[in-house]
C-alpha cells in the first residue's frame, strides 16, 4: 500500500507539472487586456509577455533534456518545479511591463526543466503495467490545463484582479513541489562528459534573435537583420548536430526514418499554424467585442474542452484505424478553422468565433494523439525517449513560430501603440495577416501529410 501511495504521488507530481505549463499558456492570455491597461503595455509588449516565455522554454528544452540524462533528471525536475513556483509568485507583484517581460523570460527556464524530464521520470519510476495509465493521466493534464486556464484565469481576473492568477497558481505549484520532494528521491550524482555547448549556444541565440527581430520590425533594418541571423544560426545548429560527438538531438534518426521525419515536421507546422489562435481571439473578444475576461475565457474554453473530451477516443481509435488518416482529417479541420478566422471582422457575429474554436478543438483532438502514435511507433524501443524529446521540442518550437508571426504583424501594423476602440480595424488587419500565415503553414502540413498517405498506400 505504501508503494502504491508513493507511485500515485509520483504520477500526481508529474501530471501537475504537465498541467501548470499549459495553464499558464492559456490562462495568462485571457488576462492580457486587463493587465495591459494596468501596466500601460502596448500590443507589441503584450505579445512579448507570451513569446519570450515560449522562446526561453523552446531554446532550453533540448539542453536541459540532455543535461538531465547526463546527470540526474529527478534533481532537475524538482528544481524546475521549485523555481517555477517562485517566478510565478513574483510575477503577481510586478507593475512594470519591461521587468514583467524579463521575469516571464526567466519563468520559461524552469518550464523547460520540467518539460524535459517529466516523461522520463514516469518511464523510470512507474512499473510497466501502470505506465500507460500514468502517461495517459499526464497527457490528460495538459488538455485540462489548456481547457481550464481561460475560464479560471478569466474568473479570477474579473473577481480579484490579474495578479491573483499568479498568486493562486504559485501556491498550487508549491503543493506539487512538496509532493515531488517527498516522493521522488534523487539519483546518484554523475559527471558531465562532452556536453554539446556549441549546440546549446547556437539554439539559444537563434531563437532569441528570431523573437527579438520579430518585435523590431518597422524600426529600420534591425528587425530583418536579427531575423536573418536567427535563421542562419538555426542552420548552424543543425550542422553542429551532425558533427558533434554527443549532440543534443540525434539527426540520423530523421534522415533514416522518413515516417518519423514526416510526422515530426507535420507536428511542427500544425502547432505553428494553430497555437496563436487563442492569443489572437483573446484580444479580439475583449478589445473588439468588449467582453469581460470571465466571459472571454468561457468562450475560449470551447476548443480545449473538445480536445480533452475527444483526444483519448481518437488516440484509442488510432490503434485500430490508420493513425495517418485520422491525423490528416484532423489537419483538415484545423485548416478549415483558419479559413473561418480570415472572414472574422469587427462586426462579425459570435457564432463565427464559436465555429472556429470548435473546428480547431475537434481538429486537434483528431491530430494530436494519432500523430504522437505515429512518432512513437516509428522508432525502436531504445529510441523512445529521444523520439519523445524531439516531439516536445518541435511542438514547443511550433508554438514559438506562431507567436513570432503574431509579433511580426503586431509590430508592423500597430507598433508600440495600445489596442483601443480607435484602432481595432488595424488590429483586425494584423490578426488576418497572422491567420493567413497560419493557413499557409497548415497547407504545407496538409500537403506533406497527404503525400505520406499516398506513399504508404503504394
Amino acid at each position: 500500500m505504501k508503494e502504491f501511495s508513493k507511485e500515485n504521488n509520483v504520477i500526481f507530481a508529474v501530471a501537475f507539472s504537465q498541467f501548470v505549463a499549459p495553464f499558464m499558456f492559456s490562462g495568462v492570455g485571457i488576462t492580457l487586456p486587463t493587465f495591459g491597461v494596468d501596466l500601460g503595455a502596448s500590443a507589441l509588449q503584450l505579445g512579448l509577455t507570451e513569446s519570450v516565455y515560449m522562446a526561453s522554454t523552446a531554446a532550453l528544452l533540448l539542453p536541459f533534456g540532455k543535461y538531465a540524462d547526463m546527470t540526474d533528471k529527478k534533481r532537475i525536475f524538482k528544481l524546475g518545479l521549485s523555481l517555477f513556483a517562485c517566478f510565478t509568485f513574483l510575477l503577481g507583484f510586478i507593475k512594470n511591463i519591461e521587468l514583467f517581460i524579463i521575469f516571464r523570460l526567466f519563468q520559461g527556464i524552469p518550464a523547460a526543466m520540467m518539460m524535459a524530464t517529466s516523461m522520463a521520470i514516469l518511464a523510470e519510476l512507474i512499473p510497466k503495467q501502470n505506465l500507460g495509465k500514468a502517461i495517459g493521466l499526464s497527457i490528460g493534464s495538459v488538455y485540462l490545463g489548456l481547457s481550464s486556464g481561460p475560464f479560471i484565469a478569466g474568473w479570477v481576473t474579473s473577481i480579484l484582479g490579474w495578479p491573483y492568477v499568479y498568486f493562486l497558481s504559485s501556491f498550487l505549484i508549491l503543493f506539487a513541489t512538496i509532493v515531488a520532494f517527498k516522493s521522488i528521491k534523487n539519483g546518484p550524482a554523475r559527471k558531465i562528459n562532452e556536453f554539446d555547448f556549441l549546440g546549446t549556444i547556437s539554439i539559444i541565440l537563434s531563437l532569441s534573435l528570431l523573437v527579438a527581430g520579430s518585435v523590431s520590425l518597422g524600426k529600420g533594418l534591425y528587425g530583418p537583420i536579427m531575423m536573418v541571423f536567427g535563421f542562419l544560426l538555426m542552420i548552424v545548429f543543425v550542422y553542429i548536430q551532425t558533427v558533434a560527438s554527443n549532440p543534443l538531438i540525434n539527426l540520423s534518426m530523421l534522415t533514416k526514418n522518413s515516417k518519423l521525419k514526416c510526422a515530426l515536421t507535420v507536428q511542427l507546422l500544425n502547432y505553428a499554424g494553430s497555437f496563436g489562435i487563442t492569443f489572437l481571439f483573446s484580444l479580439y473578444l475583449q478589445t473588439v467585442k468588449g467582453m469581460s475576461p470571465e466571459k472571454a475565457g468561457f468562450t475560449l474554453i470551447i476548443a480545449p474542452i473538445l480536445m480533452m473530451t475527444f483526444a483519448p477516443f481518437f488516440g484509442k481509435l488510432s490503434d485500430k484505424v490508420s493513425p495517418s488518416k485520422i491525423a490528416f482529417f484532423g489537419m483538415i479541420f484545423c485548416f478549415s478553422a483558419t479559413l473561418v478566422g480570415l472572414t472574422v471582422q469587427s462586426t462579425s457575429p459570435l457564432w463565427k468565433v464559436y465555429l472556429l474554436l470548435a473546428l480547431m478543438g475537434l481538429g486537434f483532438a483528431m491530430f494530436s494523439s494519432p500523430n504522437m502514435n505515429i512518432i512513437m511507433s516509428s522508432v525502436e524501443k531504445n529510441h523512445l525517449s529521444i523520439a519523445s524529446a524531439m516531439a516536445a521540442k518541435l511542438r514547443t518550437l511550433g508554438m514559438v513560430i506562431s507567436l513570432v508571426l503574431i509579433n511580426t504583424f503586431l509590430s508592423t501594423f500597430i507598433g508600440q501603440n495600445m489596442i483601443t476602440p480607435q484602432n481595432t480595424d488595424t488590429y483586425i488587419k494584423a490578426m488576418h495577416f497572422s491567420i493567413l500565415s497560419f493557413a499557409i503553414l497548415m497547407g504545407i502540413g496538409l500537403t506533406l501529410s497527404s503525400y505520406s498517405l499516398f506513399t504508404a498506400k503504394k
